[in-house]
């Protein structure tokens, strides 16, 4: 466990205060013995007067800083220190500062993801949803699942056969809980109040932000056409229907007004009643299905973390229809396999492919024996090396947020959020400026086997989606890890579960470095084409051709399309990183270490 900050600075701070006090005491002798001493009488007035005032000056500030140390302790306000990582760099600044002011890693890492939905907008938003794990200072780790949920008045033949969605988007909008999940998930685990958090990303909606470099390598998969609201293509297109590029100064006022009329009224009637009304009116306007009676039926759901065993490591995960679990099962099956580290990296990458396939088949068993050893054992066996079965393999089309945040309190967060499609159903409401999802889409079509993850009134989709932490007692000082991955292109959204076990066994099984783990290659299986795709350049060829002999089409993706955003503790150090294949930038206090030279400062 991280050693609380308020216990440090308390032992520091009287270590500090003995030292100052003992160099007053040694400088008033000094000054004593000058007027007694001959050999310390100076000849000339002005030098004694110039020692008197560097004297006096050194005096003033040694007990300014005494007094300041005191106070320090007596008013329980230690210097605090923490790590934010999210997808830009404007982001993690707000979230790091927050947790400077008093905040906690819960206030860091709602204050960065509602950053990011005024600044990423493709990526994510209160009209959408996600997961969230938090471990507090007690050892306690929470789950909290605001998925999005079908609406109560289901038009249960919205899906067709190939699983696309009957009519307009505005049909593929689910229920969104994100915003009640952060009301609740701050009523837990918040210190700061509500109009703190939302200060600074209010001044930044509406004064002004620039365009990422995130956005404008997603505008790439947005047509024009494909955005349903006026309003969010002026937001989104200059008057020539170009995608306004990165740098641009770019206006939400009136998200911004949305913000701070939240931040007066931060309580669950807000979501039942205020927001409720806003999103409701748009859905009768487009004719989507969620109705003001939808968001009174929606429940935020808390509970203890999903956890396993694996080595000398303990991974929390958010419980289903989250993707942790089956991030889980993988890393057990892995395990299974006693001559792993003795593989070639060709054969490494294949195991770990054909363990996420096998993985994936079990998608939306919402049954926790999943975790278990039996099971991960059972699955181990039915592992066919050599062929591949792509049936029912399916790539969604999730893009996502992550952010992972440690404070010096002993608290950790990962949260991922989404709106699944870039934009979601690229429906914007005219009153609050709030994007909303497409998430319905996230349910499987019949022509899939899978009742777990059939479309039912009020049930919730199955999520890519696989927030982690990660402790460690065995590693020196007790290693923990924040992280989770993101998409940043379409249809690649299985490439979440992929990322995250890719890179948990580099950080665990090797022992890795979180640098070089997150820059390494990921490799990537997609349906479309039945193609094995490699999202970085540092394959040999001996790997590529090993790699080549289960998946004879392969080939290296021109655009990255998931990244990895994670904090780690481990020797006493805290080590922040954003992916730059997303053009993140981490944000840590002065005292910890942060890689820059791997990243893109994204402002």
């Amino acid at each position: 466990m991280i050693p609380e900050k308020i216990e440090l600075n308390r032992d520091k701070s009287s270590e500090t205060e003995k030292l100052v006090s003992d160099t007053i005491k040694t400088e008033n002798k000094v000054t004593c013995d000058k007027y007694d001493n001959s050999a310390f009488r100076l000849k000339d007035d002005l030098k004694d007067r110039k020692f008197r005032v560097i004297l006096m000056s050194s005096l003033i500030f040694a007990f300014a800083v005494t007094i300041s140390l005191i106070v320090s302790i007596f008013v329980n306000k230690p210097i605090i220190d923490g790590a934010v990582s999210s997808t830009s760099k404007v982001c993690s600044d707000i979230g790091l500062d927050l947790i400077t002011r008093g905040g906690s890693a819960m206030d860091a890492v709602i204050g960065a993801t509602l950053c990011e939905t005024v600044v990423n907008p493709h990526s994510t938003s209160l009209g959408g949803s996600g997961f969230l794990i938090y471990h507090d200072k007690n050892e306690k780790t929470l789950s909290y699942d605001f998925n999005i949920m079908a609406p109560k008045n289901l038009n249960d033949q919205v899906l067709t056969q190939d699983g696309a969605i009957l009519g307009n988007h505005s049909l593929s909008i689910g229920v969104p809980g994100m915003l009640l999940g952060f009301i609740e998930a701050q009523l837990d685990y918040g210190y700061l109040t509500w109009e703190e958090i939302l200060k600074p990303i209010i001044k930044l909606a509406r004064f002004g932000y620039n365009v990422t470099k995130s956005q404008e390598q997603i505008m790439q998969f947005v047509n024009y056409d494909s955005i349903i609201c006026p309003h969010l293509k002026s937001m989104l297109f200059d008057e020539n229907k170009e995608p306004f590029p990165a740098g641009t100064l770019r206006k939400r006022e009136t998200y911004a007004n949305f913000l701070e009329a939240f931040s007066k009224n931060p309580k669950k009637s807000f979501f039942t009643d205020e927001f409720a009304k806003a999103l409701s009116k748009t859905s009768q306007n487009i004719g989507a299905m969620f109705t003001y009676s939808d968001f009174e039926l929606y429940k935020v759901i808390k509970k203890n973390a999903i956890k396993s065993n694996y080595f000398d490591v303990t991974i929390y995960g958010c419980h289903p229809p989250c993707s942790s679990a089956l991030v889980i099962l993988a890393m057990k099956i892995l395990s299974l396999y006693k001559d792993f580290n003795k593989k070639s990296l060709g054969e490494k990458l294949v195991i770990i492919l054909k363990i996420l396939r096998s993985t994936l088949s079990n998608t939306n068993k919402f049954d926790l024996k999943i975790l278990e050893d039996k099971f991960a054992e059972t699955a181990k066996e039915s592992i066919d090396i050599v062929n591949f079965d792509w049936t029912n393999y399916k790539n969604d089309s999730t893009v996502a947020s992550h952010v992972s945040a440690f404070d010096m309190y002993g608290g950790v967060a990962s949260i991922s959020t989404t709106l699944n499609s870039p934009f979601g159903a690229g429906v914007m409401t005219s009153l609050y400026g709030i994007i909303l999802n497409d998430q319905l889409k996230q349910f499987d079509p019949p022509s899939f086997n899978n009742t777990d993850n059939k479309i039912e009134s009020l049930k919730r989709p199955f999520s890519s989606l696989s927030p982690i932490y990660i402790y460690s007692e065995n590693k020196a000082c007790g290693q923990q890890i924040s992280l989770g991955a993101y998409n940043i292109a379409s249809n690649y959204g299985s490439n979440i579960i992929s990322a995250v076990v890719q890179i948990l066994q580099h950080l665990i099984y090797v022992n890795s470095t979180l640098r070089k783990t997150v820059a390494d290659s990921l490799v990537f299986l997609v349906s479309k084409n039945r193609t094995l795709f490699i999202n970085y350049e540092d394959l040999d060829d001996t790997t590529l051709a090993e790699i080549a002999k289960v998946f004879p089409n392969t080939a290296k993706l021109e655009t990255p399309t998931t990244s990895i955003n994670s904090v780690i503790y481990r020797n006493e150090k805290m080590i922040a990183y954003s992916d730059k294949r997303s053009f993140g930038e981490a944000s840590v206090s002065s005292t910890f270490e942060k890689y820059q030279d791997l990243n893109v400062n994204n402002k």
